[in-house]
């Protein structure tokens, strides 16, 4: 019997330890509970604080891209209109060169005419030089070609 004694002394140990155990953890959590509450608030309202943090800069910065993006929205507008500017400005450059190019040809046509008449009229004015002079021509006429020939520079 004995054994049988120690069995149910064992037995009842244990239930006993079970028993006090649970008291144990009953009694800590109901001390603790408070404090756990407390701490446990505290993180929260600092979770909550971030959060809430994080939202507003969340917000401001959803306005800041806005805000970028109608930026961007205007520069893109203002390179294009600054674009089709330049193609019109170089539109009238190019036909301005076009026109000045035309009367450069011209005024070079001109001046190789004016150069091929002087030289005609030099060699005219040499060939009369060496023929004799015909009377019939009027005095003035003579001058006006003495004077050509002095002040002309030599050819």
């Amino acid at each position: 019997m004995s054994g049988y004694i120690l069995r149910q002394m064992f037995w009842l140990s244990d239930k006993l330890s079970e028993k006090l155990s649970e008291i144990i953890k009953a009694r800590c959590v109901r001390l603790l509970a408070p404090f756990a509450n407390e701490v446990l608030g505290c993180q929260v309202q600092l979770l909550q604080s971030r959060l809430n943090e994080s939202k507003s800069e969340l917000k401001h910065l959803r306005g800041e891209i806005d805000n970028a993006r109608k930026a961007e929205a205007d520069l893109h507008k203002v390179v294009v209109e600054i674009h089709d500017r330049a193609q019109v400005a170089t539109q009238h450059l190019e036909a301005e060169k076009t026109k000045l190019q035309a009367a450069l040809d011209r005024v070079n046509g001109e001046r190789v005419r004016l150069a091929y008449d002087l030289a005609n009229m030099k060699r005219q004015a040499d060939c009369s030089m060496q023929l004799p002079v015909v009377h019939t021509l009027a005095k003035s006429d003579c001058i006006s070609f003495q004077r050509m020939t002095r002040t002309a520079p030599p050819a």
